[in-house]
Formats: C-alpha cells, structure tokens, sequence
C-alpha cells in the first residue's frame, strides 16, 4: 500500500494529509435494511408459490399457502413502497412500517403452521432487515 505523494512549489515530496485523501462512503443502513425486506418478501412469494404447487411439500393446494402468497405479496409491495415514500411523510412511513411488521409476523406465523421452514427463515430475515431499517439513523446531509 503506498501513500499518493504530492509535489509542492519547492520540489520534496510530501504525503498528502488525511483531509485531502478520499474518504469511503458510508452506507445508507435504512436502505439496506429495506433491501433486505424487499429481497426476504419476494423470495418468500417464489417460495409459497412452489409450496403451493409441489406435491411433496405436504401444503399442495391448501388455503393457508395462498395466504402466504398473497401476503408476502403485499409485504414486497410494502417494501417497494417505503422505497418510494420521501422521509418528509413521517406518518405515511410510521404506517408503512407498522403494516409491514405485522405482515412479517402474520406471514411468519402462518408459515410456521403450514409447517414452511424455508419461508419461516426467509421472513426471519426479512425482520432483520425491518430492525435495520426501523433502527438506522436517517444520513445527515451538509
């Protein structure tokens, strides 16, 4: 790892200082937590949807599977409209939010019961993403 050199008017070289040497950008953690709720609710789509239809995953054609499908449905939808929702509309995004816990909970529960593990984990990671973005900091901006 070298250190960029600089020459000035009187010829030596000299390190650049910190301040003039590129600083890494920080992550927006709200939108990666969003991220990860969009990413956990459409797998989960794909996944109820292959439940529902595949004979050996025991659910084939029963009501509760379209419950999920149609949830984690509307939880992406959720996501991808938190994604939308500018920050000036505090209580349009506090409803977003809460609507979209209570779908983890319902669909996770429901996919516990319909005996799921697959989707149980993959809304377990969406409430990991819902804890990130419920949790971050909005970035202050100069």
């Amino acid at each position: 790892m070298s250190i960029a050199m600089q020459t000035p008017a009187d010829g030596r070289n000299r390190p650049k200082s910190l301040d003039d040497q590129a600083k890494p950008a920080l992550p927006d953690w709200r939108l990666v937590g969003l991220t990860v709720v969009a990413v956990g609710a459409a797998a989960g789509t794909v996944v109820s949807i292959v439940d529902y239809v595949s004979p050996s995953s025991g659910i084939k054609g029963a009501e509760g599977a379209i419950l999920v499908m149609a949830s984690t449905a509307i939880l992406a939808l959720l996501a991808a409209a938190l994604f939308r929702i500018p920050p000036q509309r505090r209580i349009l995004r506090g409803l977003v939010f809460a609507a979209a816990l209570l779908d983890i909970i319902g669909s996770g529960v429901a996919a516990y019961f319909l005996e799921s593990n697959a989707l149980v984990a993959l809304l377990a990671i969406a409430l990991v993403g819902w804890l990130i973005a419920v949790a971050s900091r909005r970035p202050v901006h100069a």
